[in-house]
């Protein structure tokens, strides 16, 4: 018996590892010992800034996952 609404029967629809959030740690553990003495609001514009730049090579990333799956 085939579940109508599954998620692996939905096209597009796409499944999560539930890794993500391990995987941001991950790559924000690099930034620890620069951070360290820093000042806080310097502290923050550094992980903010890495974060974005997190975002942006993930989104290409992900763009590059899609075209070639597609």
């Amino acid at each position: 018996m085939q579940v109508k609404y599954n998620p692996r029967n939905i096209l597009g629809f796409g499944l999560s590892d539930g890794e993500v959030v391990e995987r941001v740690w991950s790559y924000l553990r690099r930034f620890a010992a620069m951070t360290k003495e820093m000042h806080p609001s310097h502290r923050i514009d550094v992980l903010s800034d890495a974060l974005s730049y997190y975002r942006l090579k993930s989104a290409r990333n992900l763009c590059k996952f899609h075209i070639y799956s597609s």
